[in-house]
């Protein structure tokens, strides 16, 4: 049971980070709870407001607004992403949610399929609203009755990338319990095992257990996140580790000198910056 409220609030905050978009909030604080996969829903909440941001070149306005609805006689949660951007042609609408199709150079196409996968999980919906030169909104309906959910959500199917075998275990290290979910929906509907530690003196006594670390640092001392990638080799010397940051001027450092990061991550990132980061990493060994 979650607080779609407070879910809301937490994933738009995390999303709109680095964007130069006002949101307007348009939604009460009590809610009614949903019986629902946090993790999952922080997906699609993530994707629908990066991908507003992306269509507005990073520039406008997002209006995020919930309410409840009777629908044949169900209250469902009734929750629209409506953007400023130059909204989406006719003949592309139905496309959008088609699985790898991207109007993107560097997407993957994988969004709005999953958004679509995941909400059909939870016997929702979603639907588009647009015309070109007045926006883009997407609206979703939950329904709000607990016999209508299945709390326990099968995995998502597995879809493959570069540079990764099948089973691969991933260790992950982060704080914050919205991103994390999120980070572990990523990776298992990439097809991987996740491991988790809850501190990075964990990370440290698990990281034999992985060949794939990525692990945060963004609140961690500039010592400390220059010593890990050492004290993690000592014990796992083949250990791949990305570091996540939400400090952009450190991606230079994370990833110089002899006892480097393989890699780094700038929060907020998107699924596909998240892929890709992998996919080079395991590619390069």
């Amino acid at each position: 049971m979650i607080s779609p409220s407070r879910l809301l609030s937490e994933i738009a905050e995390f999303s709109l980070h680095g964007w130069d978009v006002n949101l307007l909030r348009d939604f009460p604080d009590d809610l009614p709870p949903l019986y629902a996969d946090r993790g999952q829903l922080s997906q699609v909440i993530s994707n629908l407001i990066i991908n507003a941001c992306q269509a507005m070149d990073g520039r406008g306005e997002i209006r995020l607004s919930a309410s409840v609805r009777d629908i044949r006689d169900e209250p469902f949660l009734r929750i629209s992403f409506k953007d400023s951007g130059p909204g989406i042609p006719p003949e592309k609408q139905e496309e959008i949610f088609k699985p790898y199709y991207t109007t993107k150079e560097e997407g993957n196409g994988l969004g709005l399929a999953s958004c679509r996968s995941i909400l059909s999980r939870h016997n929702g919906s979603i639907e588009l609203d647009s015309r070109p030169g007045r926006g883009a909104e997407f609206i979703i309906h939950l329904p709000l009755n607990k016999n209508r959910h299945t709390p326990e959500l099968p995995p998502l199917p597995a879809k493959k990338e570069r540079g990764k075998a099948d089973g691969c275990k991933v260790l992950i290290m982060e704080p914050n319990e919205d991103i994390r979910l999120i980070m572990t929906l990523f990776l298992r509907e990439m097809g991987y095992e996740v491991l988790r530690a809850d501190t990075l003196k964990e990370m440290v006594n698990l990281c034999t257990e992985a060949p794939l670390i990525i692990a945060d640092v963004s609140s961690e001392e500039e010592s400390c996140q220059n010593s890990l990638p050492r004290e993690i080799r000592k014990r796992n010397t083949s250990a791949l580790i990305i570091g996540a940051t939400s400090n952009p001027d450190r991606s230079t450092v994370l990833t110089g000198g002899q006892c480097a990061y393989s890699s780094c991550l700038i929060k907020p990132f998107s699924y596909a910056e998240f892929s890709e980061t992998i996919g080079e990493v395991l590619q390069k060994g």
